[in-house]
Order: structure tokens, then C-alpha cells, then sequence
């Protein structure tokens, strides 16, 4: 038996004036029957019972898993109950993909608190929820810790999957996937390969998808040295299948035409397995269908890094 707790930490009032939904008062009734809504959407015979519970909850709600992939208890905290039923939808499937996790307990937290931000979006949205309105509540949220990471990133991270867009199919048929607005913030903590924090670099982008409506596909940054000669990677944790350091982030559009805005891929210094002293570097991104077919390529972006 575990707890996975999906804490909000939230300042709150600040995000509810910056961001915040059309609230309802909810009880428990209601929430229950968000939750026979979500474990529909699973398609899963799950049995799963929902309290109303504030030292449980630990922040915005919490599950307890009694039995993996087959029962648990959720936890949720009265203090949220006027957030809305699309936001409650969210938070509930989250924990319902901790209780789906296949690996829970088995893998960094922070990279299980990912599988249960993904499948819990993808929940509610078969549902019939908002996701959108889950993304406008957090993505302004300053909070980072450990276990959950960033609300930010989170955030955007559901945005490349549930980010508006225009539903009309484009003229041009041709598929492609069109980067903009690159930006490198250097100095940030990001995730290791021990799935602990350390120091590295953000890459945000926006990207323009045409014609890939529900593709899946892959955005990859390779590294390069400024002479064009390719980074190599020595431990397996970021490279592509020749060896060259690259990181990624998955994607799949949900529109004919979709805008995914402030995408953010990190990488952290050490894996950029460089000598000591001051290296120029480049980078540019290629975006790939799941059948390995090249949808588009950025320019090239250059920078510079001092490892010690």
C-alpha cells in the first residue's frame, strides 16, 4: 500500500485571481460523480471511493492505493471545493493514473506524477471536461518542489497535447510542424538522470502543427559543438540511436491546425558530457511523425556554456 500525493501547494487566492474558472460548489456527491465519469472513460473495472478529508489530502487531493490497477481511496481537500467541475476532473483522473500506473513505486516520482498529469488529462477530456480550463487554472502558478516539479511545466506540457487551435483543415495538406520563439534560460533546476534536481538549461518554443491532428509525434533537440561536430553522450540518458546528445518531449495535436505555446524541453549540464571551460554550442529541432518521417526542422540557435 502507498500514498501518491498530487499536492497543490498552491498560492492559492493569487492563482484564483490570475486564472481562475467558473467555480461551483461542489460536495461530495458531485465528485463521486466525476469520478464514475473518469473510470468510465478508463474503460477499467476500478473501485475507487472518494472523501472529503484535508490532513489526507495533503494539498489538493491524494490517493491511496490499496490494490495496484484495481482499487484505492481518494482524499480531496474541502478548502478546494468551489474550483470547477472541469478542474475536479483533472485532479481525479490524476489520481486515477496513479492507481493505473503499471510502474508506481517503481520509478522517480516526479516521472510518475508525469504518467498521472498525462493519462488523468487524457481521462477527462474523453469525459467530456475541459482539460483547457484545468491548464488556465496552474500554468501561472509559481510553485516547484521535488516530487511534482513545476506547475508551470506541467502546465504546458498538458498544452502540447490539449493547446487550442483552430479545427478547420488547412488548404495545404501538407503535414508540418513549424518552430518559433526559441529562447534558452540557462542556470535552472531541472531533472537528472537520478530523477533529482540539478542545474541545466530550458529550451521554450512555440510550435505550429498542421495537419497531424491526433499524430502522435516527437519534438528533438540535438546539440551540436559551434563547429557542427555533434555532442556525444556517454551515459544513455539523453541520446538519440547514434549516440549524438538530444533531448525530446512527445506531442500529439488534437486540431488540424495546432499552436503549442512555451513547449520546454531541459537538459541538464552534466549531460552535455563536456570538458571543463567554455564551449560555443548550437542546437536545432527536428519534430518526427511515429513512423520516423521528419515533419519539420528549426533554425539553428546558438549558445554558449563554462562547465566547471
Amino acid at each position: 500500500m502507498m500514498i501518491s500525493t498530487f499536492r497543490s501547494f498552491l498560492t492559492f487566492f493569487l492563482v484564483y485571481l490570475v486564472a481562475s474558472p467558473v467555480s461551483f460548489s461542489a460536495d461530495v456527491s458531485d465528485l463521486r460523480s466525476i469520478l464514475r465519469n473518469i473510470i468510465s472513460a478508463s474503460g477499467k473495472k476500478l473501485s475507487v471511493s472518494i472523501t472529503v478529508d484535508e490532513e489526507e489530502a495533503s494539498g489538493w487531493a491524494s490517493i491511496k492505493i490499496i490494490k495496484s490497477g484495481k482499487k484505492g481511496h481518494i482524499y480531496v481537500d474541502p478548502g478546494h471545493l468551489r474550483d470547477s467541475r472541469h478542474v475536479w476532473a483533472v485532479i481525479i483522473g490524476h489520481e486515477v493514473g496513479h492507481l493505473l500506473n503499471p510502474r508506481e513505486g517503481k520509478i522517480p516520482q516526479i516521472m510518475s506524477e508525469r504518467y498521472a498529469d498525462n493519462l488523468g488529462a487524457q481521462l477527462a477530456h474523453k469525459a467530456g471536461y475541459n482539460v483547457h480550463e484545468f491548464i488556465r487554472y496552474v500554468k501561472y502558478n509559481p510553485h516547484c518542489d521535488t516530487d511534482h516539479g513545476c506547475w508551470s511545466d506541467r502546465a504546458r506540457l498538458l498544452e502540447l497535447t490539449f493547446g487550442g487551435a483552430d479545427d478547420k483543415p488547412p488548404p495545404d495538406r501538407t503535414r508540418s510542424v513549424a518552430f518559433k520563439n526559441m529562447k534558452i534560460q540557462h542556470n535552472q533546476l531541472v531533472v537528472g538522470a537520478n530523477g533529482r534536481f540539478t542545474r541545466g538549461m530550458r529550451i521554450f518554443l512555440d510550435m505550429e502543427a498542421r495537419n497531424l491532428k491526433l499524430v502522435n509525434c516527437t519534438a528533438v533537440a540535438y546539440f551540436f559543438f559551434g563547429n557542427g561536430k555533434r555532442l556525444q553522450d556517454f551515459n544513455g540518458y539523453c541520446k538519440a540511436s547514434d549516440g549524438q546528445v538530444c533531448q525530446s518531449l512527445a506531442f500529439r495535436p488534437q486540431y488540424h491546425v495546432t499552436e503549442l505555446t512555451r513547449a520546454i524541453i531541459s537538459i541538464p549540464y552534466d549531460e552535455l558530457h563536456l570538458a571543463r571551460g567554455s564551449h560555443d554550442l548550437k542546437v536545432h529541432f527536428q519534430a518526427f511523425t511515429s513512423s520516423g518521417r521528419v515533419v519539420g526542422t528549426s533554425n539553428w540557435m546558438h549558445f554558449n556554456v563554462t562547465q566547471n
